[in-house]
């Protein structure tokens, strides 16, 4: 909801200057990337649900002090502390840890159903709630959000006490484990496609509301109207998908075919002058980023045991926030130059299709 209002009401921000306001978008990344690891690894020690319990209230935190801000300052330290309740690990090793196994990539897929579906109410929902709260109401509304989510958790989450084995305290401070789980070769390949995955998604973003608006005259404020039919159906496409060949789904042939369709729609829709084939290019991207998102975190469960899924899935999250990060800052400075440059956002995916199709043998966590 922050992202389409904050550029807006700069103006009502005391000392708002376009570098602090991009401090101000930008911060939450940060402090998610920073804090991802940490509290995804203390979840494998002190449970799960504690953890994601702690990780909302500090959310909520950040969100009343950017609520109450009077300047863009102190709006900055909110946003930091909203970030700093990072969470995304610890909830996708829970969800892992309370699934079998064969349903575990249908579950990641809900999960980012979920996500597309927030994101793109979010994107319509934040400039009416600002139009009529402020952007304090925004923030308000957040830090409201983010209680419900605590109940849900204390209230509506299965206990994990008959599958989760929590670890000794001392074992925190042994770093053995943490480096195990960064030389495994095999999640390394799966961390380099979720950052690859959100670097291309955050490089393009930079491209396609510009886009949009002077080549197709679509104005800014109704470009939701083409996101949220193109995400959803992305969305039920994959589940569909997953369905009907959920045995194949993870096979290495599959897996690298829709990284050859995440290149080529890439490809088509940073090529095309046409608004129909360049929603059917943008809506095969999501089908194929979607099908990622549900796919990659089911990976990474299966290739770690239960008492390093926090912290590899803490790992995972990090690579793709620093996507996201790394991403927009490539895509605000290639968008200075001719379109055709854009091209150059497919290298990512070029690595990573280099990667995946070499062989190599992959030992167990």
């Amino acid at each position: 909801m922050i992202f389409p209002i904050l550029g807006p009401y700069a103006v009502e921000i005391k000392g708002a200057t376009p570098i602090l306001m991009g401090l101000a978008l930008g911060g939450y990344g940060v402090t998610q990337a920073i804090f991802q690891i940490p509290m995804s690894w203390l979840s494998d020690f002190f449970g799960r649900k504690r953890i994601i319990i702690i990780g909302l209230t500090i959310f909520c935190l950040g969100s009343v002090v950017a609520g109450m801000a009077s300047n863009i300052h102190i709006m900055i330290i909110g946003r930091i502390l909203q970030g700093a309740g990072a969470i995304a690990g610890s909830v996708m090793a829970l969800i892992l840890d309370n699934t079998r196994e064969s349903q575990r990539t249908k579950s990641m897929a809900i999960v980012g159903a979920s996500i597309g579906i927030s994101f793109s109410v979010a994107m319509v929902l934040g400039p009416v709630v600002a139009a009529f709260f402020g952007i304090s109401g925004v923030f308000y509304l957040t830090a409201l959000l983010s209680i419900l989510g605590i109940g849900l958790v204390s209230f509506g989450v299965p206990s994990q006490t008959a599958i989760f084995q929590r670890r000794p305290a001392s074992a925190l401070y042994k770093l053995e484990e943490i480096n195990r789980v960064c030389r495994d070769l095999k999640l390394q390949k799966l961390f380099f496609g979720i950052f690859s995955l959100h670097f291309i998604l955050a490089s393009i973003f930079s491209f396609i509301p510009s886009s949009l608006e002077v080549i197709f005259n679509i104005s800014r404020d109704i470009h939701w109207k083409l996101y949220l039919p193109v995400v959803l159906g992305s969305l039920l496409s994959v589940l569909l998908i997953l369905n009907f060949f959920e045995k194949s789904s993870r096979s290495e042939t599959i897996f690298i075919l829709f990284i050859f369709i995440l290149s080529l729609s890439v490809l088509g829709f940073l090529s095309t002058k046409t608004l129909v084939i360049y929603t059917f290019f943008l809506f095969i991207f999501f089908v194929a980023f979607n099908y990622f998102e549900a796919i990659l975190p089911a990976m990474v469960g299966s290739q770690v045991s239960q008492i390093n899924r926090g912290l590899a899935l803490g790992l995972f999250s990090t690579s793709q926030f620093l996507g996201t990060a790394l991403g927009g800052v490539f895509g605000g400075w290639i968008f200075q130059f001719d379109s055709s440059i854009w091209r150059f956002c497919l290298i990512p995916i070029i690595c990573w299709l280099f990667l995946e199709s070499r062989p190599a043998w992959i030992r167990r966590v």
